[in-house]
């Protein structure tokens, strides 16, 4: 009779332990954070208005030097440390860390490339525009993983 109820007690044993391991929750990633999702698109509408300036003043021959973004490109660093700062401070925020650090990386890399010209100042302007639009291109697929990484997030919510 013994014999007969050990196994059963251990298959019990066993259905309890699958059950509360299934109500417990795993998560790979921290959750939702507003604050995030707002400086990303916040970043994002930064971006975005300095390339459609530089597209509008190369358009009207008018002067798209660095020198006229400066204050643009601090303002977008300026957000990018904050959000680098944030990030860091949160659980299980180490992929979005990742992104955060690899979208700093692009904006200077953009920075560095409007500075010099985009590769050569005496360019046609059909060229100049693709060798923005190569910086445009990269920025954007960044951010829009970002973003839907938080999407995704804020779902789960």
């Amino acid at each position: 009779m013994k014999k007969l109820l050990r196994p059963k007690a251990s298959v019990l044993l066993l259905a309890l332990s699958l059950i509360f391991a299934s109500c417990s929750e795993v998560r790979l990633i921290g959750a939702y954070d507003e604050r995030t999702d707002e400086t990303i698109q916040t970043i994002a509408k930064e971006l975005s208005t300095v390339f459609v300036e530089i597209d509008k003043k190369i358009d009207n021959g008018e002067d798209w030097s660095y020198k006229n973004f400066e204050k643009s490109y601090t303002e977008i660093e300026s957000d990018l440390k904050v959000l680098a700062i944030r990030v860091s401070g949160l659980p299980k925020y180490k992929i979005i860390q990742q992104q955060v650090d690899l979208l700093t990386t692009s904006v200077k890399s953009l920075e560095k490339d409007h500075a010099t010209g985009f590769g050569n100042k005496n360019a046609s302007v059909e060229a100049l525009k693709k060798a923005i639009a190569v910086d445009e291109s990269g920025l954007q697929v960044s951010l829009s993983s970002m973003l839907k990484l938080q999407h995704g997030l804020k779902r789960e919510k």
